[in-house]
């Protein structure tokens, strides 16, 4: 147990001090750790802060909150496999009987608590269990999935692009679409019925902003909106990066050489890193390529290729001449924050490629679909990407802009102004 933070058993109640529940979920690491990072801000502002998360990521995020004053309340979240693996046959993202379990789970825990707001990042129970208890509730959501934003669908990761190639399953999926996001609000409105609740309207990315605030961790003028809700609100990217110590082959780098970045994060195609790192390290360059913790069975490396399991994200990036990371939105503007390189990205997920369509439109990266992967694809996108200056200049743009989002002041206001401290705008 990390020191600084505190699991609760009996809570007590600072009456001078509003109360915040904050719910991560563990099937990705940017949806375990985010909610970290916004409690530790929370606690650190004057709030009385707790955070309910599972096993998933724990060391990241007691990391990250140690010291802060915020409390852990333990939790049991989904394993990220699980979910992965149900997007990928294309089954509802909810289950019936464990939407009911975490349900359940949260009317234990939320009453215990008592919270003046809750706060969830893919933690879909609450849109139910908060209403039950009467709480006023806000969650966070790529604005790519928001009905409020106007994105390119691309069929995701799914068995039907082995079953019938690219271009014959993006025809199936732009066809079946609408019933499928039906679909796969089912679950989520039956159950919502057997609580005594009126179903929402059937569509998935109903489904993912059903709250009382809906919080896009993105940057406005980068993806737009169409008829923006009073309740919705772009508080810009939550930037984390954990502290890890640089590898012991770090001052083998040389600096007359360019250095390609491989990270897939957690819910990229972490089998495609074999393939992806020996392809690069073909061309005149170094590869530094990171597993995220995930199994991989690499084989054989190039000399030329620096490997390791969690590296010092902000140092590799900073380094890197072109980043191939998952293309989900916190990857690149992570990236940005950093680094003026343009990003490949390989995107595994529905959420990721619509993310990557903000860097295309930019012109700052260039999306490769899992399915359309090669080898000599690979390297000569990397090969023209090295050489490509006006992607650079995108980049410094996007860059720019990154730099000025204060996203911390902007999260905060808004608890100020939910908590009726102050106005929200």
């Amino acid at each position: 147990m990390c020191e600084g933070c505190k699991i609760i058993s009996k809570l007590s109640r600072d009456t001078k001090k509003s109360r915040i529940a904050f719910f991560a979920e563990g099937i990705t690491l940017t949806h375990a750790v985010r909610p970290a990072i916004l409690a530790k801000w929370a606690a650190e502002s004057g709030y009385q802060v707790f955070l309910a998360t599972g096993d998933n990521y724990k060391e990241f995020i007691e990391h990250e909150i140690a010291g802060t004053g915020v409390s852990l309340v333990p939790i049991r979240t989904q394993p990220a496999g699980d979910f992965l693996e149900r997007l990928y046959r294309g089954l509802s993202v909810l289950d019936v009987p464990d939407l009911i379990s975490a349900i359940e789970e949260d009317l234990r825990v939320l009453p215990e608590i008592a919270p003046d707001l809750v706060v969830g990042d893919m933690h879909l129970s609450l849109g139910i269990s908060a209403r039950l208890c009467k709480l006023p509730y806000a969650l966070w959501l790529d604005p790519g999935l928001s009905r409020c934003t106007q994105q390119e669908y691309i069929v995701p990761n799914h068995y039907i692009l082995g079953k019938f190639g690219t271009k014959l399953a993006q025809r199936i999926f732009n066809a079946i679409r609408p019933l499928a996001f039906y679909e796969q609000s089912k679950p989520y409105n039956y159950v919502r019925k057997r609580y005594g609740l009126k179903p929402i309207t059937p569509h998935l990315f109903d489904v993912y902003a059903d709250a009382d605030y809906v919080l896009y961790p993105d940057i406005e003028e980068f993806n737009p909106p169409q008829n923006l809700p009073s309740h919705h609100h772009y508080i810009g990217p939550i930037i984390w990066s954990p502290k890890i110590p640089e590898p012991t082959w770090w001052h083998k780098l040389r600096k007359d050489v360019p250095i390609v970045y491989v990270n897939l994060g957690s819910s990229g195609p972490a089998r495609l890193l074999p393939q992806i790192i020996t392809a690069v390290a073909e061309l005149p360059v170094q590869v530094i390529a990171g597993t995220a913790g995930r199994k991989v069975e690499m084989g054989q490396l190039p000399g030329n290729v620096f490997l390791g399991e969690f590296l010092p994200a902000d140092q590799c990036m900073a380094a890197a001449s072109v980043v191939i990371n998952s293309g989900s939105p916190t990857a690149f503007y992570h990236a940005f924050k950093v680094s003026e390189a343009p990003i490949l990205g390989i995107p595994e997920h529905m959420a990721s490629h619509l993310g990557m369509q903000i860097l295309t439109r930019a012109g700052a990266g260039v999306i490769m679909l899992p399915a359309e992967i090669s080898s000599e694809r690979i390297k000569a996108t990397v090969a023209s990407m090295l050489k490509d200056t006006k992607m650079k200049e995108a980049v410094r743009t996007m860059k720019e802009k990154v730099r000025q989002t204060d996203s911390k002041r902007k999260f905060l206001e808004f608890l100020s102004g939910a908590l009726g401290n102050g106005r929200l705008s």
